[in-house]
């Protein structure tokens, strides 16, 4: 695109007719409309003071057809954003983009291309180096805009799922709660740092501890007669007799 000169700015003015900006591909030429885009009477006047921003003045004859003032970025937003976000909407009525066929309104007869736009006044102004920036705000751009087309579609699924399986899964979550609460309240309380919470356990006399000592009673064998006794000498040998009884029979004497 050499349109204009061949002078690279920095910044300062070009000037350029509307046929040649119309070989560049800028200018759109309305259908059944005054073929005013590609006279060569159509003057236009572009200048940047500051980086990045940019004025276009068209001319018809003299006179001033429209004027806009705006950033490259601002061209990008019109370009990537969702029609959907307030920026995009309070930039699309300022300079009156319309988003079908990528058009920033001039007049009733003719339109200029933002996408080829934005490549001329990169390479008229190609001192600014912009383009690199300019990549990288359209990666962003695009991001944002691919989480936001996400979001809308969660919420689309969501609102349109199927009534009776979210009944269903509202019913799991309120017998899951209940059952939870029941066990709480069935759950006994346990305490590390106290003894007393812990209850104490006391066996029945009849219970397992008497089972227990019968069963050792039954294994202790019977103690065995002196191998020198025999039936005869255990019928005469005299009774033994405690203590307590033999002081008594003493005392008795």
């Amino acid at each position: 695109m050499g349109g204009g000169g061949s002078k690279t700015l920095m910044f300062g003015t070009t000037k350029i007719t509307g046929d040649k900006l119309f070989q560049e591909g800028v200018i759109i030429q309305e259908p059944g409309q005054v073929d005013l885009g590609r006279s060569p009477e159509l003057q236009f006047r572009i200048s940047s003071s500051e980086l990045g921003l940019f004025t276009i003045q068209a001319k018809y004859l003299g006179t001033i057809v429209k004027e806009l003032g705006f950033s490259h970025e601002e061209l990008i937003t019109l370009l990537q954003d969702s029609e959907a976000s307030p920026e995009y909407q309070a930039l699309a009525k300022r300079l009156d983009y319309s988003r079908k066929g990528s058009k920033l309104v001039m007049a009733r007869s003719f339109a200029l291309d933002v996408t080829k736009l934005l490549p001329y006044l990169y390479e008229r102004f190609g001192k600014q180096d912009l383009a690199d920036s300019a990549e990288e705000l359209v990666k962003e751009k695009q991001l944002s805009r691919l989480r936001a087309m996400s979001d809308a579609s969660k919420k689309t699924r969501m609102s349109d799922s199927d009534p009776t399986i979210d009944q269903h899964v509202k019913e799991l979550e309120a017998l899951e709660k209940a059952t939870s609460a029941t066990y709480k309240k069935k759950k006994p309380l346990r305490s590390s740092t106290s003894s007393s919470a812990i209850p104490s356990t006391r066996v029945s006399p009849t219970g397992n501890q008497l089972r227990s000592n019968s069963l050792k009673a039954e294994r202790v064998p019977p103690k065995k007669k002196d191998r020198w006794m025999t039936a005869e000498n255990a019928a005469r040998s005299p009774p033994k007799t405690t203590g307590a009884k033999q002081t008594k029979k003493k005392g008795s004497h």
